[in-house]
Order: structure tokens, then C-alpha cells, then sequence
């Protein structure tokens, strides 16, 4: 199997994923559901730990021209209009075509929303001063296919540009269609950036039961860090 035939797999293999997930009656889309107390509150402390880095970085958001990779119906997308960021300059690829037209209903007309593949974005070098990455390396199986993601995400930073990043580093969580992503692969990922990751998302088994109770008590048992199964946090390109 060439390069080509290989990229083409994973990408069918993942998109096939996307459409199980997206089915009414699946477990994941239950699992995953603001409705469920534990993915509310996961949702809420994502979003705290977000502002939390932009302030810290100082980053001036209505300035930024931002890419959202596996940018999916848009929600992120949604929450950095609400942190400043100008519709015009928020773009978003994604590898479903249902999920891209979910989120053009949900997104300004300005916001650029293309259906594409990270491993080969339609962008040229140097063009977005930050890219979201959400739970998208874990989502790809392929060792190379993550490569090759890494490689265009920093061909289409700037200097000086800034990852936010968001993934799953426990490697209890793997599965065939899921696979955790450590520091040390992390680091030989993106070797030309530094890093500011904390981490956050306690285990999905012990907060679901707490979050019906108490989100107070799953902050105190994510500040513990005992249990937590992401990592979360900005990957800025050296200059």
C-alpha cells in the first residue's frame, strides 16, 4: 500500500467512525450529550481552562486568524466568537460533510467551513496565528497519518503562532477507533514548539457518578490531577 492509499484509509476509516458516533440510538452520542451531567461539566471546565490560557498568553484574540482542524458542527468555533474572534477570521475543516453543514447552520456566513483532510490542509504556510486541535491525534490510529497532521498544522502557523490543544493522554481509554497520545509522542510531534500543558477530564467512570451529586467535588478531584485523562493547554511555535 502506498502513502496514498494509506492516507485515503484513515481518513475513510475515521469518517466511517463519525457516522456511528452521529447515529440517534449510538452509546457515544448518549455518552457525549450536554445532557449527561459529566460531559456538562467536562465541557465547562474545557472552557475555563481555555480563557484561563488566553489570558495567560496574553493572546489578543479579535486580531487572530484561527483554524479549527476536525472543527466538526462547530462549537469551538462558536465559543472563540464569543472570546472576540472575528467571523471572517475563523476558519474550520473537517473531515464530515454532515458536520460541516451542521456547522454552517450554526456559525455566520463569514466563518470559512470547508470539508477537508489535516493531513493536507488547502492553506498556505505561515497563514493562522493559532489552530485548534481537539481531540483530533487521538481520534487517528496511523502513527504516520499523526505525522503528517503535526507536519501541516505547523506548516500553517506562523512563527511565534500558538496550538490550543486538547486530547486524551490515559492509555486505559484506547480502543479501536480511540488512541491516547503521550507527552513523549506529543513532544517528538511538534519538537519546534514549546509547551504549557496542564491536565483536566477526570475519568469518565468515577465522574459520571460524582457529577450527579457534585461538580464541587469533581474540581477538587481534578485539582488532584490523580485522575485526569487529558491533557489541555497552548503549544506555541518557536519564532
Amino acid at each position: 500500500m502506498n502513502n496514498e492509499d494509506a492516507r485515503s484509509g484513515e481518513s475513510e476509516r475515521i469518517k466511517q467512525t463519525y457516522v456511528e458516533y452521529d447515529r440517534p440510538d449510538s452509546l457515544a452520542r448518549k455518552i457525549w450529550s450536554i445532557f449527561n451531567p459529566i460531559n456538562h461539566y467536562y465541557m465547562v471546565a474545557r472552557e475555563r481552562h481555555i480563557v484561563s490560557l488566553i489570558a495567560r498568553h496574553s493572546l489578543d484574540v479579535p486580531s487572530m486568524k484561527i483554524l479549527d482542524v476536525g472543527c466538526g458542527s462547530g462549537g469551538t468555533l462558536r465559543d472563540f466568537l464569543r472570546y472576540g474572534a472575528e467571523p471572517a477570521n475563523l476558519h474550520g475543516v473537517d473531515l464530515s460533510e454532515s458536520r460541516i453543514a451542521s456547522a454552517r447552520k450554526m456559525l455566520p456566513a463569514e466563518v470559512s467551513l470547508s470539508c477537508g483532510d489535516g493531513e493536507r490542509l488547502d492553506y498556505p504556510e505561515a497563514r493562522f496565528d493559532a489552530v485548534i486541535l481537539h481531540v483530533v491525534l487521538s481520534s487517528v490510529l496511523a502513527p504516520e497519518s499523526r505525522k503528517k497532521i503535526a507536519r501541516e498544522v505547523s506548516r500553517v502557523l506562523k512563527p511565534g503562532g500558538v496550538v490550543f490543544y486538547y486530547d486524551c493522554f490515559d492509555r486505559s481509554m484506547t480502543n479501536d477507533k480511540f488512541r491516547y497520545v503521550s507527552r513523549s509522542e506529543l513532544k517528538e510531534l511538534f519538537a519546534h514548539f514549546s509547551f504549557d500543558l496542564s491536565t483536566t477530564i477526570i475519568k469518565y467512570e468515577i465522574g459520571y457518578r460524582l457529577a450527579k451529586v457534585s461538580w464541587l467535588a469533581c474540581e477538587i478531584l481534578e485539582m488532584v490531577r490523580l485522575f485526569n485523562t487529558y491533557y489541555i493547554g497552548i503549544l506555541k511555535k518557536n519564532k
